[in-house]
């Protein structure tokens, strides 16, 4: 339980930082206006996100130091010669995590020139199948999803909000 606990904290604190970078980054975009009645600039989106990253991680922080406090109390925290210590993460879950990051890099790579409906179905569904526990992946619902949500986005940012995303081949 205390591998758990470190894992969440580093992964907390690195979405800290990041969220916040994210944040501080976003207020280098230019500002340009939705087409519709909404006064809303095009940093608008990103901030909310870098907020939420932060609120997010910030919440992770709290909730592992509470766990942390329990274990300890209960005097179950790892002591040196511990089993349950060993590698921070397994082997495999670090091949995963490159695995995504690949995934996202190609993702950010080819957004503009195919365009955000596809990618992003690509990327969602790319991201499922790697992610999920070795057997459990129903491939008929990473596909739904992965139709379905970028789809959704879409329309919510282009019509709902009159912001620009990446047509690519179908523009």
């Amino acid at each position: 339980m205390m591998k758990k606990v470190k894992k969440d904290f580093v992964t907390g604190l690195f979405f800290l930082v990041f969220g916040g970078a994210y944040f501080a980054s976003a207020f280098s975009i230019g500002s340009y206006k939705g087409y519709g009645g909404l006064n809303i600039s095009s940093a608008f989106v990103p901030k909310m996100l870098g907020l939420f990253l932060i609120f997010l991680s910030a919440f992770l922080l709290f909730q592992t130091a509470r766990t942390w406090a329990k274990l300890k109390a209960a005097g179950q925290e790892d002591r040196p010669g511990d089993a349950r210590q060993g590698l921070f993460f397994k082997p495999g879950e670090v091949g995963s995590f490159l695995a995504v990051f690949l995934v996202l890099i190609l993702y950010v790579a080819l957004i503009e020139k195919i365009g955000f409906i596809i990618m992003s179905g690509l990327f969602l569904f790319a991201a499922i199948r790697i992610l999920a526990p070795e057997g459990k992946c129903n491939l008929a619902v990473a596909g739904i999803v992965s139709v379905v949500a970028p789809i959704l986005i879409y329309a919510l940012f282009v019509y709902g909000l009159d912001m620009v995303l990446p047509e690519g081949i179908l523009g």
